[in-house]
């Protein structure tokens, strides 16, 4: 029933082509994306589908940008991004539904969404940011990009 909903959602949003959910998400392998969606299940459990589909391209845009990391577990594990990996958080198994809900909203990621428009930094509204443009926000998250952080 969330898929449906939040496809739904995204579809009025953003356009039709959401109706159908990707089965394989390319170029990442299925440990990047089930890394992946442990640490989108584990840092934002109750955020909305998009702020967990925003979080996921974080990742991948991370990945994408120079000194950052190569890869997933590189980025998800560096110390100035996810509070999950700081507090251990992203040790603990997720619930079931919380979990196929991340991992949906990875699979959207790798396919190429992504709300933020290349963000690579991310946090609540809390971060004491106060200059830079906020490429992205919804319930709370900011996601932005270089300038500003």
């Amino acid at each position: 029933m969330w898929k449906n909903r939040y496809t739904q959602a995204l579809a009025a949003v953003l356009g039709t082509a959401l109706l159908s959910l990707p089965a394989q998400a390319a170029p990442y392998s299925e440990q990047t994306l089930r890394l992946t969606a442990q640490a989108v299940a584990s840092e934002c459990p109750e955020a909305s589908f998009g702020v967990q589909i925003a979080l996921a391209a974080g990742i991948f845009n991370r990945m994408e940008t120079p000194g950052f990391g190569d890869t997933a577990a590189q980025v998800i594990w560096a110390s100035d991004f996810l509070t999950c990996t700081a507090t251990g958080r992203i040790t603990l198994p997720a619930e079931d539904a919380v979990y196929e809900q991340a991992l949906a909203a990875v699979r959207y990621a790798a396919e190429g969404m992504d709300p933020t428009g290349g963000a690579v930094w991310y946090g609540g509204g809390d971060t004491g940011r106060t200059s830079g443009r906020v490429w992205y926000g919804d319930g709370g998250y900011l996601f932005w990009g270089e300038e500003g952080r």
